[in-house]
């Protein structure tokens, strides 16, 4: 787990990229096969590469249901986990919500992103690489997608046609 200090020169984007990568990560370690979860994961993702007034529309229908983890189909899992899952969409809501149209000010980022690696760490789950998130000014907006490609797409993991 990382310290606090680890976090001070991640700007809004690279807070939300790595806070997404730690659930998706979490979930393919649990096994996760949810059609609905991915959806969702899909939506947080598209903070990174979507005109933010689109996605709002987007995130502001999961923040209305936040609460009900159900709606998620999570049913191979126990409540413990559930419970750890919906704490890490919530903490997501929060970091990518906050000072959405103002300077980024958001103070609590940094113990909502610790918040979500202590539900990594509870399941023995590593963290992702930090570095792969942190500013680089080669690093672009579109660019936190395609790290997904390469390391935790939940995406990837499940067969969306038919049988």
């Amino acid at each position: 787990m990382h310290k606090k200090e680890d976090f001070k020169d991640l700007n809004m984007l690279e807070e939300v990229a790595y806070s997404i990568a730690c659930l998706e990560k979490l979930c393919l370690e649990w096994n996760i096969k949810s059609k609905k979860l991915v959806a969702c994961i899909e939506i947080f993702w598209g903070f990174t590469k979507k005109d933010i007034d689109c996605w709002e529309e987007d995130i502001y229908s999961i923040k209305r249901n936040s609460k009900n983890i159900e709606r998620y189909e999570l049913n191979n899992i126990d409540e413990e986990k559930k419970q750890s899952i919906a704490n890490i969409i919530d903490k997501i809501l929060k970091i990518s919500l906050t000072n959405l149209y103002t300077r980024y000010s958001y103070k609590s980022a940094v113990e909502d992103i610790l918040s979500i690696e202590k539900e990594l760490e509870k399941s023995k789950i590593d963290c992702p690489d930090l570095n792969d998130y942190m500013r680089n000014e080669k690093l672009r907006q579109s660019d936190f997608i395609n790290l997904r490609y390469d390391k935790y797409n939940l995406t990837n993991s499940i067969s969306f046609k038919e049988k």
